[in-house]
């Protein structure tokens, strides 16, 4: 099981419409960034609130968290050693912890074709053609970040698995593995444009969305200016 990939449940979340979840995720990392720790740290026990119920297996998610974790480090001691503000470096690792989490829970619960058609919604008044090419890309775009990453991860077993010490040579390393990947994208990209070639893919062939309930609606505008309130008082 890999991160940000589709897990097929009736959980709260997956029944929730991917455009009310994208403009919340887009809401809360905007407010992210520029509110203050205390909206960081309460927005990361938000996120993980949201973990928790939904029940995202995070243990499952172990190996490819390790990655994220590492750079959220490095950019949190990064702030630290600039501003020598233990303050900042707390915001920042709360602040890029919840953006990850935030992210896995909108994958994790929305498939990528339902999300891509649900971005294209914002493009209506440019016409149906361009709603049909902006669902398209978006949905390719969303298809090539796990196949990123477990194109990554299967390098890294099989270097593993044929004893490769990565902290001996390690610019050779990376950049034998950079090229490993590179080659292995390609070839997993021609594999999957055969595939949408082979079941005729075209954007004119799209699905209609799926409406967006009142309910839902309710549910953008509670948590945004639930969002927002706490953003002005932290």
């Amino acid at each position: 099981m890999n991160i940000f990939h589709y897990r097929p449940q009736g959980g709260f979340l997956h029944r929730v419409h991917p455009l009310i979840k994208i403009l919340l995720l887009i809401l809360l990392s905007t407010l992210n960034v520029q509110g203050s720790t205390l909206f960081s740290a309460l927005s990361l026990l938000f996120a993980l609130s949201l973990t928790a119920t939904t029940r995202v297996p995070l243990v499952h998610y172990t190996k490819e968290m390790r990655y994220f974790s590492l750079i959220i480090l490095i950019v949190a001691l990064s702030r630290y050693f600039t501003t020598e503000s233990i303050e900042g470096a707390f915001k920042t690792l709360c602040m890029f912890t919840s953006m990850i989490l935030f992210s896995i829970l909108l994958m994790d619960s929305t498939p990528v074709d339902e999300a891509g058609r649900a971005v294209s919604l914002l493009f209506v008044p440019f016409g149906k053609k361009v709603v049909r090419e902006v669902a398209a890309i978006t949905e390719l775009t969303l298809m090539m970040i796990p196949l990123f990453l477990d194109t990554a991860q299967t390098i890294l077993s099989a270097r593993k698995a044929r004893g490769e010490q990565f902290t001996r040579h390690p610019i050779r390393s990376l950049a034998s593995f950079t090229d490993s990947l590179l080659n292995r994208m390609f070839l997993d990209i021609e594999r999957l444009e055969d595939a949408l070639v082979s079941r005729q893919y075209s954007p004119e062939n799209q699905v209609a969305v799926q409406p967006i309930l009142l309910s839902q609606v309710l549910i953008l505008f509670i948590v945004a200016c639930t969002a927002l309130w706490v953003y002005f008082l932290a």
